[in-house]
């Protein structure tokens, strides 16, 4: 930070803290020999492990080890959002609502007006859901 000029006396960013925090962990993960490779070959022994009372396939154990393999590669899909059940009033002027509609070539917003004249602002909801 003092080469960008600040002050020594100024608090490490949220960006020197996440690295700092982040130079701990590999040390500590080099420390106790958890390398990617190590931690890899885990994994694939636990998706094909057995449960040493019955002598049958641990699914609960493999489950997890499938599930923590699908986070760590980033295998899931982001959350999604359901945006259709949402309904959200947005603030225009006339003008942008009478060229959304003469370039689409249909009235595509239904405006309500809240200002004193027609050309202050409008009161918009799509008409359509995004």
């Amino acid at each position: 930070m003092a080469l960008a000029g600040y002050s020594p006396k100024v608090a490490p960013s949220s960006v020197e803290k996440s690295k700092a925090l982040r130079d701990m962990i590999e040390h500590a993960l080099a420390r106790y020999h958890l390398t990617p490779d190590r931690i890899c070959r885990k994994l694939s022994e636990k998706l094909d492990c057995v449960n040493p009372t019955t002598g049958l396939p641990d699914n609960g154990a493999q489950l997890r080890a499938v599930e923590l393999t699908c986070k760590l590669g980033d295998y899931f899909p982001s959350q999604k959002i359901d945006i259709s059940k949402r309904d959200e009033a947005i603030m225009v002027d006339i003008q942008t609502v009478r060229l959304a509609e003469q370039i689409s070539g249909e009235k595509i917003i239904d405006a309500e007006i809240v200002g004193k004249e027609k050309d202050e602002t409008t009161s918009a909801r799509s008409a359509d859901p995004l």
